[in-house]
C-alpha cells in the first residue's frame, strides 16, 4: 500500500484501565449522528486480539523495506538482508507485538473496509471470514501497521490534545464527510503515564442527549461485539472499560 494514498491519524485519550469490567453497546433503534457503515460483525476480524504465542510471524525484512526504503537493507537486489541497526529494530518490535497486536488490527481493519488494500489477498471474501492461523501474509500485514503507530506519517498525525468533546466532533465531521479514501481512524486509549495502552476503531457517533455521546467502536479484544466510549461533553469526561494485554 502506498501510505501517502490515506492519512491515518490516532486520536489519543487519557485514564485508568479496568481489565476485569464488561461494556456493551446495544444500536437498537438507535440514531447515528454520524455513520462510517463499518460494523464489527462483518468488517471486524472474527479472531481476537493476541499475543506472539499466536502467531508463525511478524515484520520481516520486506515489510521494514517496505517501511524505510532500500537503505535498510545491506545487500542489494530483491532479497534484503536487513543493516545491523534495521535488524535491531525489526526485533524489537517484533518482541513489543507480544503485549498484542490491537493497532495493527484496528488500522488493517478499516484499510480493508475502504478497499485500500483488497482482502481477497489475504484469503477471504470478507474480513470477518479471514483466518490468522497459518495466514503469515495476514500476520505480517497486522504487524506491519501495528509498526507504523511509531513511525511518520502516523507519528505526526496523532492527536493528543483533544479534549473528549473535540474528538466527537472531529469523528462526526468526518464520517458525514462519508469519503472512504480520505482519512481513517483509531483511538488509542492509555494509562495517564502512557505505561500500557489499546488501539480501537471508531465507526459511528450516536447522540444520546443532554450533551451525552457514544462513540461506537470496534474493539479488536472483542469480535464482532458493538462497544462504545461514552462521552459527556458538559462534564468533559469520558469513560471505557478494557484489557491491555490480550494475555490477561
Amino acid at each position: 500500500m502506498n501510505r501517502s494514498r490515506l492519512a491515518r491519524f490516532t486520536l489519543v485519550l487519557l485514564a485508568i484501565f479496568c481489565a476485569t469490567c464488561v461494556q456493551s453497546a446495544s444500536a437498537q433503534a438507535a440514531q447515528y449522528v454520524a455513520d462510517s457503515g463499518f460494523r464489527p460483525a462483518t468488517n471486524g476480524f472474527s479472531f481476537e486480539n493476541y499475543g506472539n504465542n499466536a502467531v508463525q510471524q511478524n515484520l520481516t525484512p520486506v515489510e521494514v523495506k517496505r517501511m524505510f526504503g532500500a537503505q535498510v537493507c545491506a545487500t542489494k537486489g530483491d532479497k534484503c538482508v536487513l543493516t545491523p541497526p534495521a535488524k535491531e529494530w525489526m526485533d524489537e518490535i517484533n518482541k513489543a507485538m507480544d503485549g498484542g497486536h490491537c493497532d495493527g488490527m484496528a488500522a488493517l481493519s478499516t484499510i480493508l473496509y475502504k478497499n485500500v488494500e483488497n482482502v481477497k489477498d489475504f484469503g477471504a471474501a470478507s474480513v470477518d471470514k479471514l483466518q490468522l492461523s497459518g495466514n503469515k501474509k495476514l500476520q505480517s500485514e497486522i504487524a506491519y501497521f501495528w509498526a507504523t503507530q511509531g513511525t511518520s506519517p502516523t507519528t505526526d498525525d496523532t492527536i493528543m490534545d483533544a479534549t473528549p468533546k473535540d474528538i466527537v466532533n472531529k469523528l462526526i465531521q468526518e464520517m458525514k464527510a462519508n469519503d472512504k479514501s480520505d482519512a481513517l481512524y483509531t483511538i488509542g486509549i492509555f494509562k495517564r503515564n502512557f505505561s500500557d495502552g489499546h488501539s480501537i476503531t471508531p465507526y459511528a457517533v450516536m447522540d444520546k442527549g443532554n450533551g451525552l455521546y457514544w462513540i461506537m467502536v470496534y474493539d479488536n479484544n472483542f469480535p464482532k461485539e458493538e462497544r462504545h466510549v461514552e462521552v459527556d461533553t458538559k462534564k468533559k469526561t469520558w469513560n471505557y472499560s478494557s484489557a491491555t494485554n490480550p494475555n490477561e
